[in-house]
């Protein structure tokens, strides 16, 4: 449906456990990051996403890891970094957008330290920054005025997506990931 570019993929390990930590430009980011790999990812995603009559049975089954804002569902907030750190454990990868939210200009948000830095504290492994461009717009972002059937059709548009080089644990801040992230920008 959209021409991907992408850059970078021997960045993604063939092995081992690590973080992959992306702009977050739509609600189907995930879905062009898991095309880009070879390996599964785990995403952790808003439990919402998770109870969608036509879609959650999808979610369920990729094992993404549900969480909610604090003051949403405390329990599930909690529940999400102790699931993170154990795929982690267990060798996979773990997806995460640091922003915590879709942008609602195209822009990179600033990216919050609460959960990368919070799992990072748990299970430090190496950091894999991800930018996805060309998204901005679509029928799946935010921008005003492209919930329509003609932003709907509006595929074959080309989306690049740019894997930077591994932060390891000793050199991570969610700062230098940040600015890892912009500079993977077209």
């Amino acid at each position: 449906l959209y021409k991907l570019e992408v850059t970078g993929t021997e960045n993604i390990p063939k092995d081992g456990a690590i973080i992959v930590a992306s702009n977050h430009v739509t609600f189907i980011d995930w879905a062009f990051i898991c095309a880009i790999s070879k390996r599964p990812i785990r995403f952790i995603m808003h439990r919402d996403f998770i109870t969608l009559p036509m879609c959650g049975w999808f979610f369920k089954g990729a094992k993404v890891i549900p969480i909610a804002a604090r003051h949403e569902d405390y329990k599930c907030y909690e529940n999400s970094f102790p699931l993170a750190s154990q795929n982690l454990k267990e060798g996979l990868i773990v997806g995460i957008f640091p922003e915590g939210k879709i942008t609602r200009d195209g822009e990179v948000n600033k990216f919050s330290a609460h959960g990368i830095e919070r799992i990072m504290a748990d299970y430090p492994v190496p950091v894999v920054p991800v930018h996805i461009d060309g998204l901005w717009g679509s029928f799946f972002s935010k921008k005003e005025g492209t919930r329509n059937f003609k932003a709907l059709l509006n595929f074959r548009k080309k989306v690049k997506v740019s894997v930077g080089k591994i932060i390891m644990p000793e050199e991570f801040s969610t700062e230098l990931l940040e600015t890892k992230v912009r500079e993977l920008k077209c």
